[in-house]
Parts: C-alpha cells; structure tokens; sequence
C-alpha cells in the first residue's frame, strides 16, 4: 500500500501525462478485443453490465479489456514543420527518432506512415479524456495541453487506497486505447512534474521533499529562466528554493517566482474545474483508407463498446446515435440510428447499423468513422412491456365471454393462450417487442414505422393520430430527464372506462339492410350500448350508440346505430 492511503484533509493531486497522446489518436484505431472470437455481447453480459453500473469503478471491470497489436502493425510517425515529432514503436524500431526530416525518415523506412499533428483533435480528446475521469472524482481540470489534474483526497476510501484507484484509471485509458504516466503529489503542478519525470509513487511529501533532486530542467521553467539560474550555479529544485525570494523574484521575475510558490505549496494554485457534459462523441482514424461495408464493422463495434461503457458507467441508456463517414475530414455520410425505446444493448446497436449498412449505405473511402450520442434517459433496468396490462385487460371481457361460450372456431383458445404467455414474461416481451420495432425501422427507414397517439376529439376515427418518434422527455440535447412512471396502477384503474377494437374503419360503414344486427339470426349480442354525442360545438350534433356483436360465432364487430336517421354502421373490427 502506497503511503497516504489513510484518510488526509490537504489536497492529493494526481497528473495524468499524456504524452503520447498525437501519436495514440491513430495508434488505438488498431487495438483488438482479447477474445476475438466473442463477436457479440450475450445476454448475460449484459445483464452483468447492469449490475456494474451500480458503481462507475465496477463499471471498469466489466467492460471489454483490449489490447494492441504487436510488431504486425504499421510504422506511423506524427509530423510537424517537415520533422519527426513522435513515432511508435515499430517506426522506433527502424531507427526512426524525433526531430528527424521526414525525408531521411522515409529513406529508412519507405513504409512509414506520416500523418500532420493535429493539434484540434487533440485539444478535443483531451477533453474528453477529462469527462471519462469525472467518473473517479468531481474535481477534475485540464492543466496543459497533454496533462490532466485529478484531485482525490475525497474519494480514496470509495475506491480503497491510491492503489486502487491508479489501477482504476489505468484501466479505463488502456480500454479507451490510450495511456500516460501518473504522479502524484499534494500541489498540482508537483504532480505534473512527478508525472513528467515519473518519480516513484511511494515518496508523496511535501513538493519540496518529493522534488528537491529534480534538475532545474525538469521543473517545466520557460528555457529563458532555466539560463539565468544556470549561470548563477543553481542546478537542483533544493537549491533554488534556498534562495531569498526576494533575490529570486528580482532575477526571474513575478512571473516564473509565483510558479514556482505554487508549484511548492507556498502560494495557493486556484483551477478550472470542468463541469459534467452528458454528451458521447468519439472517434477512430485509419492509416489505411476503408473502401468495404464489411471492413466498417470492426470499427464501429469498437465505438460502440466505448458508448455503452459510457452509458453503463453513468447508469444511462440512449434512444439514438450517429455514426459519421468521413474521408481527409470531408463527410461522406450520416447514419442515423434510433430505438423504440432507450437502451444499452451493444449487440443490438451493432445489429442496427449492420441493418443500416444493407440498406446499400456507400461508405466510399473512409479514414475516420465517428460516433456521436446526445439524447440520454436513466437506465430502467425492469424494462418495463411495451404491451401495457391496462391494454391487454381492456379486451379481457372478450376472452371470458368467448370461454363461456365455446365457439367452433378453436384458434381464439391458442390466441388467450399466447396472451397468457406475455403476461407472464413482460419484461422480456418489451425488450423483443422494442427491438423488433427498432430493427424495422433501421430495415425499413424511420417513416415505415410509427406510434399512435390520442387527439381530444370524441369521435373514434378522429381520436387518434399517427406519430413518429419524439424525445418529449429529452428535449433538450446534453439532458437527462425523469422516466415517467409507466407502472400499471392497481385495482379499478386497470379496468377502462370503454372499450376499443384494436382495428378501426378510417371512415364507418353503413350496414344494408339485410345485415341490421338486431334483426339477423347471424349476429350475437355481446356489449352495449355506449353513446357518444359529438359536434355540439361545431353546429352539427350527432349521437351514435355503439354495440358489440359477433357474427357467425367468429368475428368480434364495434357497430353502432344512429338514431337521426335509424341506420347501422360497422367501425371496426375486435382482435
């Protein structure tokens, strides 16, 4: 166990150094799942997963471990102003160094792979690098552009000790594909230069003990500063601090004297915290350029393993997400992906874009895929059945009245069988009901599909509207509303006030003479009547009173009789 794992009062700051960040960008888009014969998520992973959520460090174990490829790989080196800025391993081994001239680079290696820094790609995964640790503690800040500061003090007994928690975040960068060397110490920028210099993480003291041997050089000074310190014959932290500060500010200045004081604890250091973004965006670049549909799917269940870490490590689950083509940071096609209903199903997102990919989606030629997720819900681990109780109950009375009265038509005995069937599993119903609508929509497009909803209007063909998919209870992007409570109530409120047929006429029907229910041996009295008085407010009022008639021991009819001018009508037609 490190020293300082018990519990302390004064700041502990861990620095997070990144400093293979430019080159990891492109070097993660070749990391591979350890069993790469898992293809897909099963069911009890998943549910595993669930439980994970209970806690973000537990959320860590459970998701997919990875881990890079060896010496198979492509030599790749970042690039700056015609020079060598980084490379990785296997460019290394060709003798491939920074600050090389591309040129003499290519000549020792034809096979190298030179991409341009880009210093906005990194600021922006930085960033969100910043919001991945907001799940270890609330106070996370970005120090430089490769740094981030992690003050732990206040959670070190959630996670059981330094030790733990290092592990912790280790684990999450190497997951994300990325890596950097931590320090720790109790002032920010001690930390930085712990983590720059990789000081063994066992000597946490005061700044001034843990760094006293470090070389005027490794303590992040401005060039200009560490010259004059040289000719005056300082060469160590300890040696500088022995100077009068009066001295000291008068040969570097008030600026390089103040960093110093905060670097030491002898000035207070103040940060910008970063505040919680609800949003996932992240992206995978290729050296090599993909031109299949099947080459995309590696990818983009990389990005998506990403995403439900997201959603399982803050308890969430999504309705949608885009997956972004692109090509020399030109789009070359959205792809849409909405649910039924929100979820955290990896096989399931996978299946989707599969599904969208047959459609006959043209990737062309792609060296970056992006994933970008915004609409989020709390997770509803219940599930609750997309087949209310209050709608299967709402034809109940049919199935008791056809018990009671046998008819020769035997299939309505299978058909309460089945009902039976999905009352007893509900959960599991919603979720094949769900993704069955989603995969058809992803099959079919968004406007294939759509839900019903009801409009204020008395009359039943009016009652009713079709509705495509809404985010009532997301509406804002980066928000995370309240689910609504879809329980169904006990008691009376299960049974409903009237009942529907589940198919309905767009227009009634008006009956012939020789078919009038009340006259034709043929039909059978089951229900009724229910009036309904509407357009009293519009000057055309009209009253119709409803029945419920069987007809030849079959068929369920909802015909009503209107009394202006005594005739019958069909509208619709019971399931």
């Amino acid at each position: 166990m490190m020293k300082g794992d018990s519990a302390r009062t004064a700041p502990l700051w861990f620095c997070l150094y990144l400093n293979r960040l430019p080159i990891e960008i492109f070097e993660r888009s070749a990391l591979i799942q350890t069993d790469q014969n898992d293809d897909l998520v099963t069911e009890n992973d998943r549910d595993k997963r669930d439980v994970s959520a209970k806690s973000s460090f537990d959320g860590i174990q459970a998701a997919p471990r990875l881990k890079p490829l060896d010496t198979t790989g492509q030599p790749i080196a970042i690039v700056g102003q015609h020079h060598i800025i980084m490379s990785n391993a296997i460019a290394a081994q060709s003798g491939i160094e920074p600050g090389m001239l591309t040129t003499h680079a290519y000549g020792m290696n034809e096979s190298i792979h030179c991409i341009a820094q880009d210093t906005e790609q990194e600021r922006q995964t930085l960033n969100q690098l910043a919001q991945w640790m907001y799940d270890f503690t609330p106070h996370v800040c970005i120090l430089s552009n490769d740094s981030i500061l992690l003050e732990v003090a206040s959670c070190l007994k959630l996670f059981d000790g330094l030790d733990t928690l290092k592990t912790h975040i280790e684990n999450r960068l190497f997951q994300l594909g990325y890596s950097a060397k931590i320090g720790i110490s109790t002032t920010g920028l001690a930390a930085q230069v712990a983590a720059k210099n990789e000081l063994p993480l066992h000597t946490i003291g005061s700044p001034i003990s843990q760094l006293q041997h470090l070389s005027i050089h490794q303590l992040a000074l401005q060039p200009a500063d560490t010259d004059k310190l040289k000719k005056v014959g300082v060469a160590t932290l300890g040696e500088l601090v022995a100077l009068p500060r009066a001295a000291l500010r008068k040969r570097l200045g008030q600026t390089a004297t103040a960093h110093l004081e905060r670097m030491i604890g002898e000035r207070v250091d103040p940060h910008a915290w970063i505040t919680p973004d609800i949003k996932f965006e992240s992206s995978l670049f290729f050296t090599d350029n993909i031109t299949s549909q099947k080459a995309l799917l590696f990818p983009v269940k990389r990005l998506i393993q990403e995403l439900t870490l997201f959603l399982t490590t803050r308890q969430l689950w999504t309705d949608s997400f885009t997956l972004t083509l692109s090509y020399r940071s030109k789009k070359q096609a959205d792809v849409q992906v909405n649910l039924a209903q929100p979820d955290n199903d990896e096989t399931l997102f996978l299946r989707l874009f599969q599904t969208r990919l047959e459609r006959g989606l043209s990737s062309k030629e792609t060296d970056q895929v992006s994933l970008k997720a915004h609409y989020f819900y709390p997770a509803d681990p219940d599930n609750r059945s997309l087949f209310d109780q209050t709608l299967l109950d709402s034809n109940a009375w049919a199935r008791r009245d056809l018990k009671e009265h046998p008819t020769q038509d035997q299939s309505n005995k299978h058909s309460g069988s089945r009902a039976s069937n999905i009352t007893k599993e509900p959960a599991k119903v919603s979720k094949e009901a769900n993704n069955l609508i989603s995969l058809l929509r992803s099959k079919l497009g968004d406007h294939a599909c759509y839900g019903l909803s009801i409009e204020d209007d008395h009359r039943p063909e009016k009652s009713w509207k079709k509705t495509t998919q809404t985010r009532a209870n997301a509406s804002q992007r980066g928000t995370i509303p309240k689910r609504p409570n879809h329980r169904a109530q006990k008691g009376s409120d299960l049974l409903p006030s009237a009942m529907r047929p589940f198919f309905l006429l767009p227009q009634p029907r008006r009956l012939s003479r020789q078919y009038i229910p009340t006259e034709h041996p043929s039909f059978r009295y089951l229900r009724g009547p229910e009036r309904i008085s509407f357009g009293w407010w519009e000057g055309i009022e009209e009253d119709r009173d409803y029945y419920v008639y069987q007809y030849q021991n079959r068929s369920i009819y909802w015909i009503f009789y209107r009394p202006l001018n005594h005739r019958w009508y069909i509208h619709g037609v019971f399931a």
